[in-house]
């Protein structure tokens, strides 16, 4: 079993890197608000195309969300003993927030080739919700760590 000294450390060294994910998220949503709008620029992408864009970088975001939901902790508990609890907890922590991180990535490739601005920042505001939602608190670090030692 593992003490209460290495959960707390686990737990800030998985907080610490689920709050650089969310803050990259935040850039991301500045990135979107500083490009200009304007509707004299010539498109990268005719206007009928942005929509279908839309719709496969919203399916392949879909994805990412539902593989950053089951993948993390399924991998890792299929790893055997050849890696310590502070490698799989910050392994699962990374893999979790940068699938999460893909639907904001999406959302600012969508506002450079012509979508809106609202579509672009729903990306992002998934992308943060899903990091928001699975923000490493003592209990999940405990849950994980039951899981692991199994």
């Amino acid at each position: 079993m593992i003490d209460n000294q290495q959960k707390n450390k686990l737990l800030r060294m998985a907080r610490f890197i689920a709050a650089l994910y969310l803050v990259s998220t935040g850039v991301f949503a500045v990135i979107v608000f500083a490009l200009p709008q304007r509707l004299d620029q010539p498109q990268l992408v005719e206007p009928s195309m942005v929509n279908t864009l839309i719709l496969v970088f919203g399916l392949m975001a879909f994805a990412g969300i539902v593989m950053g939901f089951v993948l993390p902790d399924r991998i890792l508990l299929r790893l055997g003993s050849e890696t310590t609890l502070s490698q799989r907890s910050v392994a699962s922590t990374v893999l979790r927030c940068a699938l999460f991180e893909t639907p904001a990535i999406y959302g600012v490739a969508l506002s450079f080739i012509g979508a809106s601005m609202p579509v672009a920042l729903g990306f992002i505001i998934v992308s943060a919700g899903c990091m928001l939602i699975t923000f490493p608190t003592e209990e999940k670090i405990v849950h994980f760590l039951n899981a692991i030692s199994r």
